[in-house]
């Protein structure tokens, strides 16, 4: 296997068994094992290749662009979320944690889904968003730290009580958000990226 210098202190927290990857993540990584369960998991299923190692995170690119795709269509509209998810998915940071077997992907999939969750949230005032939007939170800085920053951006972004997250609906099925709502998080988001390269 070719791996990156991180992506081998992976390959090492996840070789031994189940308590030794939860262990290793714990006291030589200090961060949750969740994603290092999760790549153990992709390991035991598909062996030790590079493939199997990065597949996490390939899902986790692929969810994320999904999950951004329909954040995009709730606020903007249809063509709006096109564009948006055509644009992350070939950024540059982004095409590189997405080939990267460490957390990072993970914990922007589980960002852009809880925000989506958040938007839903805010908009319709159902208890089932808001439970799905503290679970989403919740894995976001489980999955690891960095996301963490945004994930409160977010928060402060946000409108109350429902409904005011967004103005009115746009005539292409979207709706117009508030012109300052969500400044916090792209520069956040922006941030988190640029800053989880791997060595």
């Amino acid at each position: 296997m070719s791996l990156w210098l991180d992506e081998t202190t992976t390959f090492w927290v996840i070789r031994g068994g189940w308590h030794e990857t939860i262990d290793r993540a714990l006291h030589y990584e200090a961060q949750s094992p969740f994603y290092y369960l999760i790549a153990r998991i992709a390991r035991s299923l598909g062996g030790n290749n590079l493939l199997t190692l990065r597949a996490p995170s390939i899902l986790a690119a692929g969810l994320a662009t999904f999950f951004l795709f329909r954040l995009g269509f709730r606020l903007f509209g249809r063509e709006s979320a096109w564009l948006a998810a055509l644009l992350f998915a070939v950024a540059a940071p982004f095409v590189i944690e997405a080939s990267d077997a460490r957390p990072y992907t993970l914990g922007v999939m589980f960002l852009v889904a809880a925000t989506w969750a958040l938007v839903r949230w805010v908009d319709d005032g159902r208890m089932m968003n808001a439970v799905m939007y503290v679970l989403l939170a919740s894995l976001t800085v489980y999955a690891h730290y960095l996301p963490l920053q945004p994930c409160c951006a977010v928060c402060s972004g946000v409108g109350w009580p429902p409904g005011s997250c967004c103005g009115p609906r746009s005539p292409r099925g979207g709706c117009r958000l508030k012109p300052d709502s969500w400044w916090g998080f792209g520069s956040s988001f922006h941030h988190s990226l640029s800053t989880s390269s791997p060595s």
